[in-house]
């Protein structure tokens, strides 16, 4: 379901429970990002059972390096590249990766090389962009954001 069908539609979507609200998955706020950051550590460990031990770690090196940002001093002036990408890892690729992995695995159709491909991936990211926000650059955080988007997105070749 598209954003815009989520904002005028009167049907409620069957999953709208599950759902976050618009406003609340694009709040790259640090209040935010560190109750979305909670929620991510909750869901991997509620997972942890179906997903294989490595894949636990990694998802709890990627939501490591993400903590390590949001508990620095200066988080509040953390470039905006930063917040979104964060946002990005904890509301939809980090997430993602997990919930499709978990779904494959109850079909039978599991594929555990590409989720360690991707959360290894979400890893290298998470630690650049703590090493980018150490140094302020600007420019490592803007490659890091791109990267992301284009690894976890459909791409625009795709029809």
């Amino acid at each position: 379901m598209g954003l815009l069908s989520r904002l005028f539609d009167d049907e409620p979507h069957p999953n709208a429970a599950h759902a976050m609200v618009p406003s609340a998955i694009h709040d790259d706020s640090t209040p935010s990002l560190r109750r979305k950051h909670a929620e991510v550590i909750a869901e991997i460990n509620r997972n942890g059972g179906n997903l294989p031990l490595a894949g636990s770690v990694v998802a709890r090196r990627v939501t490591d390096a993400v903590g390590a940002v949001l508990v620095r001093d200066d988080v509040e002036r953390l470039d905006p590249y930063a917040r979104i990408t964060i946002n990005a890892i904890l509301v939809d690729y980090l997430p993602n990766a997990i919930r499709t992995f978990v779904a494959a695995a109850r079909a039978g159709v599991s594929d555990q090389r590409l989720l360690l491909d991707q959360l290894d991936a979400l890893y290298d990211s998470a630690a650049r962009i703590l090493s980018a926000s150490e140094a302020h650059d600007v420019q490592a955080l803007q490659t890091q954001s791109s990267f992301l988007t284009t690894k976890f997105t459909k791409s625009d070749l795709d029809l």
